[in-house]
Formats: structure tokens, C-alpha cells, sequence
């Protein structure tokens, strides 16, 4: 069974990169953005994914933060269409991340 875990997620955009930084405990140090509070349902043995989705919902036990709408958290990126039916929609598709580090969202764009 799976339950809601926070995580906090460094989200910046530099022109026109978006990248986000999730970490699964957050102390503070070393924060280039302010972290965003996302409680988000999943399984330690399961992938996260992120993805730019202004306009599509929360779909499925994905997650949002007020402050960046448009960014989802997810462990259920199938619910937002594959790779292949974003791109040919003309939408970012939605990159795995890993906690800790850097992850580009809109390398498609660049």
C-alpha cells in the first residue's frame, strides 16, 4: 500500500531551462530556490517523475504545489500520455528525477 510522503522540491528556471531539485529530507543548506512542499503518494521502490503540465489536471496520485501550478510530481506518468502522444501534442514529456540532483524538465525546448 502506498501513502503520502513529503518531499521538497528546489524548482528554477534560468531563461528558458526548467530544473528541479527534489530531496527526501531537506535541512536547508546549500537551497539555490526555495523548496516546495509536495506530499506525493508513492513507494520508495518506485521512480518519481516531473514534468511541465499547466493545463492537464492532477491526475492519479500525482502532486502539485500552489506556488508553481504547472509543475507535477508523480509516480504514475503513464496517466499523462506516453513519451511518443506528448511530443506529438507538442507537450513536454516527463523526465524521471533523481533526489538530490539537478534534473532538466524542457530539454525538448533547448
Amino acid at each position: 500500500m502506498t501513502e503520502k510522503l513529503k518531499i521538497r522540491v528546489e524548482y528554477e528556471q534560468d531563461g528558458p531551462l526548467k530544473v528541479v531539485r527534489p530531496h527526501r529530507q531537506f535541512h536547508g543548506r546549500g537551497a539555490v530556490a526555495e523548496p516546495l512542499l509536495f506530499e506525493v503518494e508513492w513507494e520508495e521502490h518506485e521512480t518519481l517523475f516531473a514534468g511541465w503540465a499547466p493545463d492537464e489536471g492532477t491526475l492519479g496520485r500525482a502532486a502539485r504545489n500552489e506556488k508553481v501550478p504547472e509543475l507535477v510530481i508523480t509516480a504514475d506518468p503513464q496517466l499523462y500520455g506516453t513519451d511518443a502522444d506528448r511530443t506529438a501534442a507538442g507537450k513536454l514529456t516527463l523526465k524521471p528525477v533523481r533526489f538530490g540532483e539537478w534534473n532538466v524538465l524542457n530539454l525538448e525546448e533547448i
